[in-house]
């Protein structure tokens, strides 16, 4: 049976399964976003940042509408203040794919061109964190034994993470960049690499909740 009974309730399922693919086209919009960076500069970033937040709003919307079916719907009290603390740290990874995109536009951040692919590498891991987080979310709300896996993986992902984000911080602070410089740059770099921190937060909820269903 599913962890959170889920299989009783379509209308329910399918707004969680709707916020999770949004979810993935606002981290997919974030890679593609970083993607143009690394070969446009700023130039058209905004499109990327505006889209962005278009489609945090959308899972905004849905969140609250989930939330609203949950109080209204047979779920279990703590398996609904599972779900609802869940969505919120998914929401916290959502926000942070728009602040960084608002942090380069805002800020005029031109990365210099050295660390350019180290950069494109950290982003690529952020990207595939997350959406392995939104896949190990809908795996655990309809009951398939592949959240486990996934977990692992996000695991491995984000200690390749931090690995990548000292070793740019390394190198920043190694270079003859002025001390201003290095540090607005190692801000953009620790901002993308906490996208990895927060999935990782979220999927460790997601053990603590099945943790807590086979006591």
């Amino acid at each position: 049976s599913s962890m959170f009974m889920l299989k009783r309730n379509r209308e329910l399922k399918a707004l969680l399964k709707e916020y999770l693919n949004t979810g993935i086209q606002t981290v997919d919009c974030f890679r593609d976003g970083l993607l143009h960076y690394s070969v446009h500069g700023l130039e058209g970033l905004d499109d990327f940042a505006l889209t962005t937040h278009r489609e945090e709003s959308t899972c905004d919307h849905l969140r609250r509408t989930i939330e609203a079916e949950l109080f209204g719907k047979a779920l279990m009290p703590e398996s609904r203040e599972d779900v609802m603390e869940l969505l919120e740290h998914i929401d916290l990874i959502m926000n942070q794919a728009e602040d960084v995109l608002r942090q380069i536009v805002n800020q005029c951040i031109v990365l210099p061109t050295e660390y350019m692919s180290a950069y494109g590498e950290l982003v690529g891991v952020c990207h595939e964190t997350c959406t392995l987080l939104m896949q190990q979310t809908l795996s655990t709300f309809v009951g398939d034994t592949a959240a486990q896996v996934l977990g692992d993986r996000i695991e491995e992902l984000e200690s390749a993470s931090d690995v990548l984000e000292q070793d740019m911080i390394r190198r920043l602070f190694r270079s003859d960049l002025s001390l201003a410089e290095k540090m607005h740059y190692r801000d953009l770099v620790s901002a993308t690499s906490m996208m990895c921190d927060l999935a990782e937060d979220a999927a460790n909820l997601i053990t603590i909740c099945r943790i807590k269903r086979e006591i």
